[in-house]
C-alpha cells in the first residue's frame, strides 16, 4: 500500500485494472468469434454486425471458387486450405481496407461488402479480380493451378432491398447466371 493510498482507493485501482483486463479479453474473444481461423478474413458472424447497418450505398460481390472440390480431391485438403488463404490475400488487394469487408462465407464462397460503392464499381472490382485470377496462378509444390471463380454482384438501390438476405439472394442469383454462362454446374 502506498503511503497516501486508502484501502478504498486500492480496491478501486484493482477493480479498474481488472475491468481493463476483461475489456481486452472481450475484444479478443469478439475478434476470434468474427474471424475465419484459416484465412484471417471475417466470417459469417461478422455479417450479423453488418446487417444492423443501413443498406444505403451498399454493394456485395458473392464469389464461388469453381472446381474447388476436384482440387481438394486431387491435391488434398492441405493444398485446398492453402488455396483459400492465397485467394483471400488476392481479394485483399482489391478492397479499401477501412471501408470494405471480405467475408469467408463458407467453404469456397466469399463475400465482399463494399460500403459507399454502387453496382458499377462493384462490377468493376469483380472484373479486376477475374482478370487478376487469369494472371496469377496458385503454385503448389507439384504444379501451378489456374483458379477460376464465379461472381454475383448486387447493390442496394433505394428501397429495392430491405435486408441483407434479399441483397445476398440477388447476388446469388447473379452468380448462378455467371456459372451458367461459363457452363459450370453449381
Amino acid at each position: 500500500m502506498k503511503k497516501d493510498e486508502t484501502p478504498d482507493s486500492m480496491l478501486i485501482r484493482a477493480l479498474q485494472k481488472r475491468i481493463l483486463e476483461l475489456e481486452k479479453e472481450n475484444e479478443r474473444l469478439s475478434k476470434l468469434a468474427t474471424t475465419d481461423s484459416l484465412t484471417g478474413l471475417s466470417n459469417r458472424e461478422c455479417i450479423k454486425e453488418k446487417r444492423m447497418h443501413t443498406l444505403k450505398d451498399l454493394s456485395i460481390i458473392l464469389i464461388d471458387l469453381d472446381k474447388f472440390k476436384p482440387i481438394n480431391d486431387t491435391y488434398g485438403h492441405a493444398v485446398g486450405d492453402e488455396l483459400l488463404v492465397w485467394f483471400g490475400e488476392l481479394l485483399r488487394k482489391h478492397i479499401r481496407p477501412r471501408a470494405d469487408t471480405i467475408v469467408r462465407w463458407g467453404g469456397d464462397e466469399f463475400i465482399i461488402i463494399l460500403h459507399g460503392a454502387g453496382k458499377k464499381k462493384a462490377e468493376e472490382i469483380a472484373a479486376n479480380i477475374m482478370h487478376d485470377l487469369t494472371q496469377n496462378y496458385f503454385d503448389t509444390d507439384d504444379t501451378s493451378l489456374l483458379v477460376e471463380a464465379s461472381f454475383g454482384v448486387a447493390s442496394s438501390n433505394g428501397d429495392i432491398f430491405t435486408d441483407f438476405e434479399s441483397l445476398l439472394k440477388e447476388a446469388d442469383k447473379e452468380m448462378y447466371k455467371h456459372k451458367e454462362r461459363k457452363g459450370e454446374v453449381r
